[in-house]
């Protein structure tokens, strides 16, 4: 029923009764009047039979269709009946809107149509709220309601809402996954703990159930404090939000000095040792891994005890010296050369230096190898 149609109805049902009662009054003073006339009046005498029976039955005629009316209009005089509504004293209602059929018990012939009268969203949940005659009387009269065939019985309902619990647990979980989605560490290597945690959180159980979404604000960090957000929402309204606090540590296998290291030392199981460490302030690309890595090298400077080993404290011993006879080998998949040539600098394997050949005095570049040769050509 629309909001215009419900005004029009109350006011017609009410001045049905109005002028009913009205007419019923109306036609019983006349026919009252009439017959009361007809008795008294006095009887002219005639011959013909017809008039005096005419005369004695106009006042029954008069009185049935008084009696008739009465049967027509009475009903809708006198027999409407009023609406009752009796507020509960307290209810829990699910939401997200309470209608008065949840706070009050509806008797009456309008009741069924009443009961799904709105009387706005329900209170936030781990609050309470007062519904009363005052309130329901605004908002029937906004609907147009006859107020006048309405009575209510009781104070009012004190209203609550039904709720469901996220825990401070829940939005954890889903923090705590989003930044182990995004940290730029295995998972083995990390580290999360929980510094924070955050508070449980009720949501209307008339709502449907919320849906947790974590942010940060800025760039993920690759370790230390953070801060993620957690926000709960539903249908795409945002319900809440909260912070949860993670202390993110990485630990990785490195090598330490285990003694005091000196320039130009070889590294050896006695001056190095790999340890589990937390790694999170430093660089872990450019730690050394493991002590295999250091077969065969030197340390660059001097290392303390218990300093982690970076690659720019490595160098690996040259292979070829400055001002040595080496083998220069010029090979391609048909033809395999050979000379001799005068080293200008020294070299490790894998690196680029200079030379002289001894027979022809040019000087050619080639890549240093392993075992102490230099390769030359394509």
């Amino acid at each position: 029923m629309s909001s215009r149609s419900k005004p029009q109805r109350g006011r017609t049902a009410a001045a049905g009764a109005t002028l009913g009662v009205a007419t019923t009054v109306v036609v019983a003073t006349t026919v009252v009047v009439a017959t009361t006339a007809a008795m008294h009046a006095p009887q002219r005498r005639s011959h013909h039979p017809a008039p005096r029976i005419a005369a004695v039955l106009n006042p029954a005629r008069k009185w049935f269709a008084t009696l008739l009316i009465l049967l027509l209009f009475a009903p809708a005089a006198f027999g409407a009946e009023p609406v009752t509504i009796a507020f509960k004293e307290s209810a829990e209602v699910p939401g997200p809107n309470v209608s008065l059929g949840q706070v009050a018990e509806l008797t009456g012939p309008e009741a069924a149509k009443l009961a799904g009268l709105d009387l706005g969203p329900v209170p936030w949940p781990g609050t309470k709220r007062l519904i009363d005659a005052t309130m329901v009387k605004i908002k029937l009269y906004r609907e147009g309601w006859d107020l006048t065939n309405v009575e209510f019985a009781g104070e009012g309902c004190i209203v609550s809402t039904q709720t469901i619990t996220v825990t401070g647990s829940e939005m954890v979980e889903a923090a705590r996954a989003f930044l182990e989605a995004r940290i730029p560490w295995p998972a083995e290597d990390v580290q999360i703990e929980v510094e924070s945690q955050p508070d449980d959180h009720l949501v209307a159980a008339g709502t449907a159930a919320p849906v947790l979404e974590a942010s940060l604000t800025g760039d993920i960090p690759a370790g230390g404090k953070v801060r993620v957000i957690v926000t709960g929402s539903s249908g795409g309204t945002a319900l809440f939000r909260t912070a949860v606090g993670f202390h993110v540590r990485a630990f990785q296998n490195i090598v330490v000095a285990r003694r005091d290291i000196s320039q130009g030392e070889p590294f050896t199981d006695e001056n190095v040792i790999e340890r589990r460490l937390d790694v999170t302030a430093m660089s872990p690309g450019n730690l050394v891994p493991d002590k295999s890595a250091l077969g065969g090298k030197k340390a660059a400077r001097s290392i303390r005890t218990g300093i982690p080993i970076a690659r720019q404290m490595v160098v690996i011993p040259p292979v070829i010296k400055r001002g040595s006879i080496v083998q220069i080998i010029y090979q391609t998949p048909f033809l395999s050369l050979s000379a001799s040539g005068l080293a200008q600098e020294d070299g490790v394997p894998g690196k680029m230096i200079r030379l002289r050949n001894v027979d022809s005095g040019r000087e050619v570049i080639g890549e240093v190898l392993p075992g102490g040769q230099v390769r030359v050509g394509p």
